[in-house]
Parts: C-alpha cells; sequence; structure tokens
C-alpha cells in the first residue's frame, strides 16, 4: 500500500528511506527505468514520485528466493486479510 496522502517527509526523521521489494518490474518503474504501460500504475506511480519528492531515497530490488522469511510473512499477511482478519501480532 501507498503511503497516505498527507504522509511527507516531515513525519520521518531519518536522511535516508531505503526501500526493498521482491518485484524487480515495481522496482525498476519506480525507479523511472522502465515504461508504465498500465494508466491505473502510472497514478500509483506519479503518487509515490510525489511522496519521494525532496527525500533521499534507495530502492533495491532483492529476488523472493533470497527472501523467503519476508515472502513467508508477506503471505501470511494477505491471506489473513482475506479471510477478513488482521494480521496477528507481531508479524
Amino acid at each position: 500500500e501507498i503511503l497516505p496522502s498527507d504522509w511527507s517527509s516531515d513525519v520521518c526523521s531519518s536522511d535516508l528511506l531505503e526501500i526493498y521489494g521482491d518485484s524487480k518490474l515495481v522496482i525498476c518503474q519506480v525507479r523511472k527505468e522502465w515504461k508504465i504501460n498500465l494508466p491505473h500504475l502510472k497514478e500509483l506511480a506519479e503518487r509515490v514520485w510525489k511522496i519521494m519528492e525532496g527525500m533521499t531515497v534507495r530502492l533495491a530490488w532483492v529476488p523472493r528466493d533470497h527472501n523467503k522469511r519476508a515472502d513467508s510473512l508477506s503471505n501470511r499477511g494477505i491471506d489473513e486479510v482475506r479471510r477478513g482478519r488482521a494480521a496477528p501480532d507481531g508479524v
């Protein structure tokens, strides 16, 4: 999920925001290295770029096979939401 529209770098005290993702497509599109063809995804990217304005941001792609624990927790959280329950504490 994208951060709320009222979120800004004022909320974050860090000089650097590091974002790790297992989708090479998304990481490269947000870096503006790859074209975004679908209008609704372009809208989302524009929102992300606006949030990132004035911030130092590092986007890094992490292949799923190098991040199995995070992938497992992510899938678990998605399953919980689909069942209508919040993700378990500590996740």
